[in-house]
């Protein structure tokens, strides 16, 4: 759930922030600097797995 709210807020705030930084605002440079974003985003988030340390979301499916 949580990447798929991502993806969807993820052209329209690069389409504002691009610019702002200095790099132009095209679908090659969108497309490239989203998907070094979701990649990030990804290992960010195997990484919370593999350290062991429980997620708000995994205490939910454990609860008692």
């Amino acid at each position: 759930m949580d990447s798929f709210i991502y993806a969807l807020v993820l052209v329209p705030s690069l389409r504002e922030l691009l610019p702002r930084s200095g790099i132009a605002a095209t679908k090659g440079n969108i497309g490239y600097y989203g998907g070094l974003l979701f990649a990030l985003f990804l290992c960010g988030w195997g990484l919370a797995f593999l350290s062991g340390v429980p997620s708000a979301t995994s205490l939910a499916a454990f609860e008692r």
